[in-house]
């Protein structure tokens, strides 16, 4: 543990089944991890096969606990959205120590679909409204994970004000960490080695917040865990005021912004705690309306300002209409 406290940043480790089904979290403490994101969720109702586990276990194990929903761009983001909160609530925003909310994981443009990938207007206007209603339901900002070449190629010159305004996790592997993507067998040293954060994201310089710098078949705790490893870009303190930011009712109070209308204003919120009372009304009208919640979903996507091409966007500098290819 002394030597991960030399690493500039706080450590941290995104999961799901893919780890397997009996996740070593004792194994990732002794190597410094700080905080866990879980995967809850996929699509309007796919739960990740190990989530309750590693939701119970990452909760005991340390204090920052999140929860990440696999967006799907072909099904309904406001189902989805419910779909996330009922679970990532009951599981780590009820439960955690220091609640870090919901991380949309945005990567999948459904391109093996034979009617081609969802780009541009479609594709951000679902995830934007996916965002919304995450954090009216749960009453906590979304954290957005994504990569520079999903993002120049899927959403190309869309502005995507609600994407953008929010807190980035940035996935991007460099050679430095774990050269020709070889498995080490020295995660400590390989982290002593990591450069300063990558800069690059969602649209001019905008400041990112976390780092997804190993994934899969990358970097292997000595003891022989393989994971999606992460670092967020400061203390453990500021990570912890991060957190108690993310809640809405917090960056209005603390610190008197004034929310446009691409944004969850507070009187609006649900909260996490009071959902299940509203699922089960939904649920109710459902069953002797079946278009119910097909027509709230259109109309609260309808309300989504629509993405405009901006002649302007670039990635640092980059054509995002260049590239492709996963980061």
């Amino acid at each position: 543990m002394a030597n991960a406290q030399k690493v500039d940043g706080v450590l941290g480790t995104d999961l799901s089944a893919a780890q397997g089904p009996n996740v070593d979290f004792a194994t990732f403490v002794a190597n410094g991890i700080q905080f866990v994101i879980p995967k809850a969720t996929q699509g309007e109702k796919h739960v990740d096969s190990s989530y309750e586990r590693n939701a119970r276990e990452a909760c005991a194990a340390v204090e920052f606990v999140g929860g990440y929903h696999w967006y799907e761009p072909r099904q309904d983001p406001i189902r989805q959205a419910a779909h996330a909160v009922d679970l990532v609530g009951e599981h780590v925003l009820s439960r955690a120590t220091t609640p870090m909310g919901v991380m949309i994981d945005f990567e999948d443009d459904d391109r093996s679909d034979p009617r081609g990938p969802v780009h541009g207007r479609d594709l951000v206007q679902g995830a934007s409204a996916f965002v919304l209603e995450v954090e009216r339901l749960s009453g906590w900002r979304v954290l957005v994970y994504s990569g520079k070449y999903f993002w120049m190629e899927a959403v190309g010159s869309y502005d995507a004000p609600v994407l953008s305004s929010r807190s980035y996790c940035h996935a991007a592997y460099p050679r430095s960490v774990c050269p020709g993507g070889k498995k080490s067998a020295d995660y400590i040293a390989s982290m002593r080695a990591l450069p300063q954060l990558d800069p690059a994201a969602p649209w001019k310089g905008k400041r990112v917040d976390f780092w997804q710098f190993d994934g899969d078949k990358g970097l292997v705790l000595p003891q022989g865990v393989d994971a999606d490893f992460d670092r967020f870009d400061g203390t453990v303190a500021e990570l912890r005021a991060w957190c108690r930011g993310q809640r809405i009712g917090a960056i209005t109070k603390e610190l008197g912004l004034e929310l446009g209308d691409r944004d969850v204003k507070p009187s609006n919120v649900i909260g996490f705690a009071d959902r299940a009372e509203q699922l089960a009304r939904e649920r109710s009208e459902a069953s002797t309306n079946p278009d119910v919640p097909t027509k709230q979903s259109s109309d609260r996507i309808a309300q989504i300002k629509l993405p405009v091409e901006d002649p302007d966007a670039t990635w640092n500098g980059e054509d995002p209409k260049g590239g492709g290819g996963a980061a």
